[in-house]
């Protein structure tokens, strides 16, 4: 199988996108540095021209030329590498019609698998100033402790992907809205990675249901931003198509809308 060694990724770097033509690049480099946990399927060991970069998070992205028959020859193999829900992501149209023709399009075979999601620029000089933490609120570092409460508050996928609460205080940072030692907001990074000088922060951020409309995300976003600026990296923002929530919040942060993408809901079903 055309899986290339843990030693080997360094070789797909150059099909990779620049962030300014891309979004969802971190996924792919920080499997390419070892930060993640990921698998990596080429056309060629040596001087590879097309390349699938498989996060064990559940983002993956076809780079380079697209190639459907590299693809369509291992979907056995990639899907029993999938670790959580998986969508494969088309990073050019060529690579949406390749991977259309495998896993069906919206309006054709497998339209339940058709999904888009949005990329986004970080405008720094959009950012807005941050307002008033409300009363009884308090904005912390996200430490083991703290995101080992996520379960059972908020969604704790953005933990488990980093290997745990002790993990995530090891690899990952973020920041967290407390109420009455609850987490009730949080912003922190799902992927970092890049190549030297751009190295992004994909940023997974959300609320709890009873604690929205009170700008808590938008705080936790801001402080992210704070961590994110002493650390040299660059937010990032990408969500689905149709999470019109997530795209007014990433306007209101300062990051612009640049593309839309097409992306591929994966499982081990398919073809049942």
């Amino acid at each position: 199988m055309p899986f290339l060694a843990p030693g080997e990724f360094e070789r797909v770097r150059p099909l990779a996108p620049p962030a300014h033509l891309a979004g969802h690049m971190a996924f792919v480099h920080s499997v390419l540095d070892g930060e993640m946990d990921g698998h990596v399927l080429a056309d060629r060991r040596d001087a590879p021209r097309s390349a699938v970069v498989c996060n064990d998070s559940g983002f993956w992205l076809a780079i380079g030329e697209a190639d459907r028959r590299l693809v369509a020859a291992n979907v056995p193999e990639l899907l029993g590498r999938i670790a959580e829900p998986t969508v494969l992501l088309a990073t050019t149209p060529a690579w949406s019609a390749a991977l259309g023709a495998i896993f069906g399009r919206a309006g054709e075979a497998r339209p339940e698998r058709a999904l888009s999601r949005k990329e986004f620029h970080f405008r720094p000089a959009a950012v807005p100033a941050p307002p008033p933490v409300p009363s009884g609120y308090r904005v912390v570092a996200i430490d083991a402790q703290i995101a080992g409460e996520f379960d059972g508050r908020v969604d704790p996928w953005v933990v488990r992907i980093w290997g745990g609460p002790e993990e995530f205080a090891r690899r990952c940072f973020g920041t967290a809205i407390m109420r009455d030692g609850q987490v009730a907001s949080f912003c922190t990074a799902c992927a970092i990675g890049g190549p030297p000088g751009a190295i992004e922060a994909e940023i997974e951020i959300g609320t709890t249901e009873g604690e929205r409309q009170r700008s808590l995300a938008t705080i936790a976003a801001l402080a992210f931003f704070e961590q994110c600026r002493a650390r040299g990296l660059t937010p990032a923002w990408t969500c689905a198509a149709d999470n019109v929530a997530s795209a007014k919040l990433a306007a209101r942060l300062g990051f612009q809308e640049f593309r839309e993408v097409a992306a591929y809901s994966l499982s081990n079903n398919y073809g049942a």
